[in-house]
């Protein structure tokens, strides 16, 4: 019998499609973009709207999808990187970040020239993860110590929450052993429905960030940290 209406997974990636403008709407309602991370976590939701749309929509060939998926991580992986070193206070550091940065995505894409982008695909994407939450950690540490008991208004402790939540359960779930059946665009349904509650959930975190970024704006506390 042929199925009819919309399923679960449809509902689910139609609302991770959409959901990520829901944080761009706000700060560009609550002008809000003036200030850097802000601007950068709508870019970054603008990306990730425009990436789900082409992952959950259209039908890739295996290659497609693969250098589909490897262009946006690296892009979404630079933007995080950048809004998160923003919250180290020692210069130091934050220079040193930064020179890691460069090095780092100069051999990303060294090796995807080089090598291919389907040979080292899964070891970069679980590299990046791995950074992202090491770098989200430091944050956090530096924003609780900041801020103390007042850490729920700061738009860069929801924002750090989120980033530290997708990459763990990302990675994570990459663990699981149907993960890797995605690439050939097989993955079970209820692994895909996993997938999508966790991007739900990460931009759920972004609106908070997007919504505490506009009150500290109307109160005139122009620091986003």
């Amino acid at each position: 019998m042929e199925k009819t209406g919309i399923g679960l997974l449809e509902i689910f990636g139609l609302v991770a499609i959409l959901l990520p403008l829901v944080p761009v709407f706000i700060i560009v309602v609550l002008k809000t973009y003036k200030h850097d991370v802000l601007a950068l976590l709508a870019i970054l939701c603008l990306i990730s709207f425009i990436q789900n749309l082409i992952l959950y929509i259209p039908k890739f060939a295996v290659t497609d999808l693969i250098f589909i998926k490897a262009t946006f991580q690296l892009v979404n992986f630079i933007i995080l990187f950048i809004i998160l070193e923003t919250v180290i206070a020692n210069k130091s550091l934050r220079k040193g970040m930064k020179m890691f940065l460069v090095s780092f995505v100069s051999v990303v894409l060294t090796t995807y020239s080089l090598q291919g982008i389907s040979k080292y695909s899964g070891n970069i994407e679980l590299a990046q993860g791995v950074l992202i939450i090491i770098v989200a950690v430091i944050a956090l540490l530096q924003l609780i110590r900041i801020h103390d008991i007042f850490i729920f208004f700061s738009p860069m402790f929801w924002i750090a929450t989120g980033t530290f939540f997708y990459y763990s359960m990302l990675l994570l779930t990459q663990s699981l052993p149907e993960y890797n059946s995605v690439i050939s665009g097989t993955l079970q349904q209820q692994k895909k429905i996993l997938l999508l509650i966790i991007i739900l959930i990460q931009f759920g975190f972004y609106i908070i960030a997007a919504s505490v970024a506009g009150i500290k704006n109307k109160e005139n506390k122009m620091t986003m940290y």
